[in-house]
């Protein structure tokens, strides 16, 4: 807090510790980032979509790291989490689901090339759905009708239609990915 400030010295330490906790809330601006993300559903009995999709990230960053290229040199983690009732949700539906994500600095080269070595792999597990705020256009033809399910999409599409009737936020690759 400077001169004139408002806040007292115990408030802006309460801001700070609020906005230090936001995911990448600082982060992002300072040091912007691609990343991409997925939801694998999983029993407890049966690990293998969560190996599969774990090993497309690490198996790329040995072969990179072979030649001496680090496009993966941000993040490369997942979590886990229970599922969820909300049906636009990557883990509706799921009793239990892990999230998946790897990320580079926005300008390091080759982000397209990596990401869809990745997902060649990915959207071969069953049950997978990207996750909506991460970097999907680059995964060309993504079918989010069979991903998220036909009247899922369609329940979407209505109340868009009702909230935005001008298209306003409507986008090409919006349009694209919904075929409308």
């Amino acid at each position: 807090p400077g001169s004139g400030c408002f806040l007292t010295s115990q408030m802006y330490y309460i801001i700070r510790v609020i906005n230090s906790a936001n995911h990448y809330f600082d982060e992002g601006h300072r040091y912007p980032i691609n990343e991409s993300e997925i939801a694998i559903p999983f029993d407890l009995d049966d690990m293998s979509p969560i190996a599969k999709g774990w090993f497309a990230m690490v198996d790329q960053v040995k072969e990179e790291a072979r030649t001496g290229q680090y496009r993966l040199n941000i993040i490369v983690h997942m979590r886990f989490i229970a599922g969820s009732t909300l049906p636009m949700s990557p883990s509706y539906g799921n009793t239990n689901t892990c999230y998946m994500d790897f990320g580079n600095y926005f300008q390091t080269p080759g982000w397209f090339d990596i990401s869809e070595k990745i997902w060649r792999t990915w959207k071969e597990i069953p049950g997978v759905k990207l996750h909506w705020a991460k970097d999907m256009i680059n995964f060309g033809d993504i079918d989010v009708r069979s991903m998220y399910g036909e009247q899922t999409i369609n329940k979407f599409l209505d109340l868009r239609q009702a909230m935005d009737p001008d298209g306003m936020f409507t986008n090409a690759h919006m349009k694209k990915m919904f075929r409308i």
